[in-house]
């Protein structure tokens, strides 16, 4: 068996074991996994995680982990802080818009890094633009979606 699939096991037993935990074993989940990615980001000197993604290496899944991890306990909590930022809604935003957010990110990504057209050193400030243009043409997406199904509608009652 080789050592790469070891990863995998983790996450698995990971996303067995989270939904029995409690929130301060959660949160000391997170704490952890935050310690081992930084600790990974000052290692490979914060470049791309991407750049480890096959195979998966330890900077990769940490990342990986982390961020699932977060999610997971921000789509749990219910409390003011969690309403005033509406993280249940953009959790739940995210989700079942994230085929969509997948696919438009392709265009930036096209821009910013295959095409150049944009130079940019830092994969931080791209990840930055290409996650918020991918949110921003499918928000726009579905507002076009929604107005055209109201016109649709308007004009088939008439």
């Amino acid at each position: 068996m080789r050592l790469i699939y070891l990863g995998y096991i983790f996450v698995c037993g990971i996303g067995l074991v989270i939904r029995s935990m409690n929130k301060k074993q959660i949160s000391l989940l997170i704490a952890t996994l935050a310690v081992v990615f930084v600790t990974f980001s000052l290692f490979y000197n914060f470049k791309s995680v991407q750049i480890e993604k096959y195979p998966p290496t330890a900077y990769y899944i940490s990342y990986g982990l982390l961020a699932s991890v977060l999610l997971y306990l921000c789509s749990q909590t219910d409390t003011k802080l969690m309403k005033v930022l509406k993280c249940n809604n953009t959790v739940s935003w995210i989700s079942q818009n994230s085929f969509w957010i997948y696919l438009w990110h392709i265009i930036p990504v096209k821009i910013l890094v295959d095409y150049e057209i944009i130079h940019m050193d830092s994969w931080i400030l791209r990840y930055v633009i290409i996650l918020l243009s991918a949110f921003a043409i499918t928000a726009l997406c579905n507002l076009v979606k929604q107005n055209t199904c109201k016109r649709r509608e308007l004009s088939g009652n008439s």
